[in-house]
């Protein structure tokens, strides 16, 4: 009965109205009359055009009032409603409520009004809504927003309990829409913290949907000055769900940068702890590796004990019984866990004893992907070598040195493949932690085994080293470098990070 009424009241506005304009026509070519006259005409027509302006102006305010009503949020045809608003009424945008909201921020905080977002600032930017080169609102401080977030990080971060997939699904679409409209950039992840502030529980669909513009800031970024895998544990502060957080950024840094300190697990901060370690410390151990069984689980080809080989071997007893299901896996450079540990030195071997005495004999022929050195010739080079375990593994498998002798009798130049040669720490301290597995993977500076003394590194037959550019090299004083094709994000694009050790090769 209302809105027949009202339809009734705009009709006969309507009609007024272009009866005034139709006079206004008829009248402008009337000839001239009297100057009183004229006077007179003027202010009628002066007195008509400003009612018009102020009636308007409360028609915009009326307006901004009916971008909030429940009725239209719902309706199947809202969208299209709040377009002729919007078109019609453009200053309605920029009107504010009773906490000093504009409507799209108001949109922003309930699940069935995120949808007026991308209508509200593609027309918002046209007439400078929220300031200028605020993008229609979505750049602007929420007055309601206890943190100073804007609209667009309160898009990213809000979760509405009363339905959180139904606001998280609504919310990914409008991300999306603003994406396709120019509105959502790669940069405005960096400037405005936006992966960060979507990797809260509850936003795994915004999260995914950032992610899918630019996963690069899981390593480059820092929240506060602390870099990303560390700022998500120090903040997550949430006593039911604790832990969540580090949850969904692992989840995230295992599929797209498992490369990078082992997704970032083993990366350290100012004070030298590593992820992992600060992980132990805020949630405990039992929550820490159930998150790792969630994210590594039965069938899993993450090379996660092989991290934990290279990064925190102190640490690889307490994981090798929970993870024995990927310990016959390779990582990205087709290493063996036994591999990682034998060139790990002297310190780690006796740590592994147990493990790398019972090695399948069929192993003890295979050489290192890397260095080309098969198991006994690993152990047995460098400064800090173990020549005892050396001869254990050739006692267990003795046919190993009768391959070795048919290959040199078959002019056989090198037991390792052309072109891969070894590169050795100078380090002789055998207590010093650089003995212990390192990114480098390095072993005490000793000449390569060559069972040729015809072939040198001077001979023109040997192969050059660095002779392929897309495979790792081995250059710059002997340490091992990252080709640019190996990653998206380079270790040296990992802000205020010590200068880090590139992934073992």
């Amino acid at each position: 009965m209302r809105d027949e009424k009202l339809i009734k009241a705009i009709d006969k506005l309507v009609g007024k109205l272009t009866a005034l304009k139709d006079i206004s026509v008829m009248l402008q070519d009337a000839p001239g009359n009297s100057s009183e006259d004229n006077a007179r005409y003027t202010s009628y027509f002066d007195s008509v055009e400003l009612m018009i302006k102020k009636t308007m102006s409360k028609l915009d305010a009326a307006s901004s009032k009916a971008l909030t009503l429940k009725k239209i949020k719902t309706h199947e045809q809202g969208e299209a409603v709040v377009m002729k608003i919007i078109t019609h009424f453009p200053t309605s945008m920029n009107f504010t409520n009773k906490k000093n909201q504009l409507p799209i921020q108001d949109a922003v905080w309930k699940s069935d009004s995120l949808k007026f977002i991308p209508p509200l600032a593609i027309e918002g930017v046209k007439h400078n809504i929220g300031g200028k080169g605020k993008r229609g609102g979505l750049l602007t401080i929420d007055p309601a927003a206890v943190d100073k977030k804007n609209t667009l990080q309160l898009l990213v971060n809000l979760v509405n309990e009363f339905g959180i997939e139904n606001h998280d699904s609504n919310g990914a679409k409008v991300l999306k829409d603003l994406k396709d409209a120019g509105l959502l950039v790669k940069q405005d992840l960096l400037d405005y913290n936006l992966l960060y502030w979507a990797c809260v529980p509850g936003c795994k669909k915004r999260f995914e949907l950032l992610l899918s513009i630019d996963n690069t800031q899981l390593v480059t970024h820092h929240q506060n000055g602390k870099i990303m895998a560390h700022a998500v544990i120090m903040n997550d502060n949430d006593e039911e769900k604790g832990g969540e957080m580090f949850k969904t950024y692992l989840s995230a840094t295992f599929r797209y940068h498992s490369e990078h300190y082992g997704g970032m697990l083993f990366v350290k901060d100012d004070e030298e702890l590593t992820a992992f370690d600060r992980a132990l410390r805020k949630f405990g151990k039992k929550k820490v590796l159930q998150i790792l069984r969630d994210l590594v689980p039965k069938g899993s080809d993450f090379p996660l004990l092989h991290h934990f080989a290279v990064y925190a071997p102190e640490h690889l007893n307490m994981v090798l019984r929970q993870f024995g299901h990927v310990a016959h896996v390779k990582d990205h450079s087709g290493r063996t866990l036994n591999q990682i540990l034998l060139a790990g030195g002297t310190d780690v071997i006796d740590t592994n004893y147990a493990i790398l005495s019972n090695m399948p004999k069929k192993e003890l022929t295979i050489q290192d992907p890397v260095t080309g050195l098969l198991p006994f010739a690993t152990v047995a080079v460098g400064q800090d070598n173990d020549l005892e375990f050396s001869n254990f593994l050739l006692r267990k498998n003795p046919k190993v040195m009768d391959a070795i002798v048919a290959r040199i009798k078959g002019d056989e130049k090198t037991i390792r493949p052309q072109g891969i040669r070894a590169s050795f720490s100078s380090d002789t301290s055998r207590g010093s932690t650089s003995n212990k597995v390192s990114p480098d993977y390095n072993r005490a500076s000793t000449p390569i085994i060559r069972l040729s003394p015809r072939l040198s590194e001077d001979s023109p037959e040997f192969p050059s080293i660095n002779n392929n550019s897309n495979k790792r090299t081995i250059s710059n004083g002997n340490k091992r470098t990252l080709s640019d094709t190996d990653s998206t994000a380079t270790d040296a694009q990992i802000p205020n990070q010590k200068k880090p050790k590139p992934f073992p090769v």
